[in-house]
């Protein structure tokens, strides 16, 4: 039997990478210093961040590119030992410009970014340094803002350029620094919101057509995925690998879509409800009415809501649109994809309102991504 080519439940680069080639030249070329890439939950984020790192590896010297995971550090000795961790890890790219490496990484991580920065920029090259599950930095501030504070500083400082990735859920981080006097955190980056991808991207993916085996899709067949999907590239390859045909004279295909097949796991259930539980309170009486009506117009949302203000609507539900969560059919909006759709459906109205308390900042730093 064929092995199905498609990838669940861990990040990609390479070969395995089919999207925002576009979005990764301007992160390796633009004139700004500073992103953050905003996006719902296995989105692409971290596969994203791993092909920034590649791409700066294999086609511009100029970059020496640092990925770091701060997932679950919860105070600024974690965030120390972390960046050891990833400079290890990374040793190979960085001790012929810095052979006294492994004593720099003794210091608080904020002296070693700093020092960092300057030596790889002494040797005309530039740091990149890439931060992935940025939400943890909420939990860091609640413990030591001024030390995240002094980060901002060190990251904007201009000897490298930083990629941060997160859900929404940083936005909140001025909230928690409410007491500095300087600048909120993301002042001075660029935010850049990861929709889903392309069509033509999410056709090369269930194509497979990096693979060394291609995946033969009846066109009609693939309609049917990309519209389900809306182009997630995640809900496209869970999809895909219930699809595949592993064995028999459809080996290496796809078969039509069944009910069966868009049933929600636990897994995928899990990231929908944390993408829920992360929208305010307006965004999620919006995507709740959506989904009631099955599609509707702004103007009798309105009314359902009890919402005076169509423009005000209006932008809430391009709020949703721009993260995937509805889409828009003309003058119509529709929930983004037959998965969200289901689970809209599937889960008690109550059992959702009960649970849309805001996470506590570990819960968020942990969720699935």
């Amino acid at each position: 039997p064929m092995h199905a080519p498609y990838i669940v439940g861990r990040w990609v680069r390479g070969e395995e990478h089919y999207s925002r080639q576009d979005l990764i030249d301007e992160l390796l070329t633009a004139q700004d210093s500073a992103y953050w890439l905003v996006g719902t939950r296995r989105i692409g984020k971290t596969s994203l961040l791993r092909q920034v790192e590649l791409t700066a590896l294999d086609a511009d010297a100029a970059w020496v590119p640092l990925f770091l995971d701060i997932q679950g550090c919860t105070t600024a000795a974690d965030m120390t030992r972390e960046l050891r961790f990833a400079l290890e890890d990374a040793a190979e790219r960085f001790v012929p410009l810095m052979p006294d490496l492994a004593a720099l990484g003794e210091d608080d991580a904020l002296l070693t970014l700093r020092r960092l920065a300057r030596s790889v920029a002494e040797q005309d090259r530039q740091l990149l340094f890439l931060i992935d599950e940025a939400e943890a930095l909420l939990t860091v501030a609640q413990t030591d803002d001024a030390w995240v504070a002094r980060l901002r500083k060190v990251l904007l400082e201009g000897h490298q350029r930083t990629i941060l990735a997160s859900t929404r859920t940083l936005g909140r981080l001025g909230d928690v620094a409410n007491a500095w006097v300087t600048s909120p955190f993301l002042f001075g980056f660029r935010m850049k919101a990861l929709h889903p991808v392309s069509r033509s991207d999410a056709e090369a993916l269930v194509r497979q057509i990096q693979s060394n085996v291609a995946v033969t899709v009846d066109p009609v067949v693939l309609d049917e995925i990309l519209d389900y999907t809306n182009c997630h590239p995640h809900l496209i390859q869970v999809l895909c690998q219930r699809l595949f045909c592993a064995a028999g004279s459809r080996a290496g295909s796809l078969r039509p879509v069944e009910a069966p097949d868009l049933a929600i796991d636990e897994l995928l259930a899990a990231c929908l409800r944390a993408d829920f539980q992360q929208l305010d309170p307006e965004e999620r009486q919006a995507l709740l009415a959506v989904g009631r009506a099955q599609s509707a117009s702004a103007e009798p949302l309105a009314q359902l809501l009890s919402n005076d203000n169509e423009g005000r609507l209006q932008r809430v539900l391009e709020r949703l649109a721009e993260a995937g969560h509805v889409r828009r059919l003309g003058e119509q909006w529709l929930v983004g994809n037959e998965f969200l759709r289901r689970w809209l459906q599937e889960v008690e109205l109550n059992e959702i309102v009960q649970s849309t308390e805001p996470l506590d900042e570990q819960a968020r730093a942990t969720a699935p991504d």
